[in-house]
């Protein structure tokens, strides 16, 4: 299905800031054959994660607790391990390094984006400003040996090429080394009718059932498969060598759950389109209906999300006042779409609004504890996956 021509996700602009003349048609396939989807255009990765790019995981209390878990998940793996390596990919700010580096471990961030790097590096984390490939590879290898450890959040659906990535990190674990990734599941993605989850940074959304062919296609073995909450639903998978370790029951458990409940049936990926376009309309209507009305209406969540959303649905400054964030690189900017202003969300400002439209909804819980005087007075929330609801 197409979800429109789109801007770059995360190009949030200066008020005076010229648009970026980079556009895309954002159009997700699906293989029905080995359950992996891909984008089919997408713009370069340098000008995806540029200099600017400005997401940071430390941001979020429900990101920096959910990496604390994922890196004990980690640290139990090489608890064994007499002095271990751990690379993580795509480490950003440094927020799960950050615990190898407390423990005195060695370890190494990996990440192209260089303002977030250069955060790490100051947070004590070792760090490579660079895009992990093949080249990157053979350097780490050269440099530190084999790793015991590789941990990826949500950032090996970022790389185009998938094969060599795959082949290069067989290449740089140890026998008995372990690939940790997580990623947003394909299927929640489906059962939610989460369209916003697709956008540029992720070439790829990976399904239990494809990353299971991907690994035996490409020398390691998925040996389990955990499902985490993060991304409005992610899969937590690790891989090893063929033989290395036994593979977890949860694997086969939800390959079956995958394809027993449509994950391969054209008819459920049809009628994903259908409650997309019929989501994008509502929320459209819906929002024009409470301006009518005069409400006053803003956004919350100037996320990757609120980009495809607002461009999907065609809304811009005639349906929200504003977007609030708590992301000090994106206060003070405005949305891709209609340069919608993005604004701290301080009470005085957040409570003046009678709606408030989610499009951090994976980190819901976390903000309505942060906006509890926004319900007490009477504030609803607008969601829009499926239907438009407003609580």
């Amino acid at each position: 299905m197409s979800l429109g021509t789109q801007p770059l996700a995360q190009d949030f602009l200066l008020p005076d800031q010229a648009p970026s003349s980079v556009q895309y048609e954002l159009l997700p396939q699906i293989c029905l054959d080995c359950g992996l989807a891909q984008l089919r255009y997408r713009p370069a990765s340098a000008t995806v994660f540029s200099e600017k790019y400005p997401y940071r995981s430390g941001v979020s209390k429900t990101m920096r607790d959910h990496l604390q878990c994922l890196a004990e998940y980690c640290l139990d793996l090489v608890a064994d391990k007499p002095d271990p390596l751990l690379v993580e990919i795509g480490c950003n700010d440094g927020t799960l390094s950050r615990h190898f580096a407390e423990r005195h471990l060695r370890h190494l961030g990996i990440d192209p984006a260089r303002r977030a790097v250069a955060q790490a590096a100051a947070s004590g984390v070792t760090v490579l400003n660079a895009e992990f490939n093949p080249e990157t590879g053979r350097s780490v290898l050269a440099k530190y040996g084999k790793a015991d450890l590789i941990v990826a959040a949500n950032v090996i659906a970022h790389i185009s090429d998938l094969r060599r990535t795959i082949e290069q990190i067989c290449a740089c674990l140890t026998a008995d080394g372990s690939f940790v990734f997580e990623a947003i599941s394909l299927f929640e993605l489906m059962q939610r009718r989460a369209f916003d989850l697709f956008y540029d940074e992720h070439v790829y959304t990976f399904s239990a059932t494809a990353v299971d062919r991907l690994a035996r296609s490409y020398g390691l073995e998925l040996v389990d498969c955990q499902p985490v909450s993060t991304q409005g639903g992610s899969l937590r998978y690790s891989l090893a060598k063929p033989g290395a370790k036994s593979p977890s029951p949860r694997v086969r458990e939800a390959i079956r759950t995958e394809q027993a409940h449509g994950l391969l049936d054209p008819d459920a990926w049809n009628d994903f389109a259908a409650a997309a376009t019929h989501s994008a309309q509502s929320l459209r209507q819906t929002l024009d209906r409470l301006r009518r009305a005069g409400s006053a209406v803003a956004g919350y969540g100037a996320t990757a999300k609120s980009s495809v959303a607002l461009t999907f649905a065609g809304l811009g400054r005639k349906q929200l006042d504003c977007i609030f964030d708590t992301t000090p690189e994106k206060v003070g900017l405005t949305s891709p779409c209609d340069r919608i202003p993005i604004r701290f969300p301080a009470p005085d400002l957040v409570d003046r609004y009678d709606y408030l439209v989610m499009f951090a909804w994976n980190f819901l819980p976390e903000i309505e504890v942060r906006e509890r005087a926004f319900r007490t007075m009477g504030g609803k929330w607008i969601t829009y996956h499926g239907s438009v609801c407003i609580a």
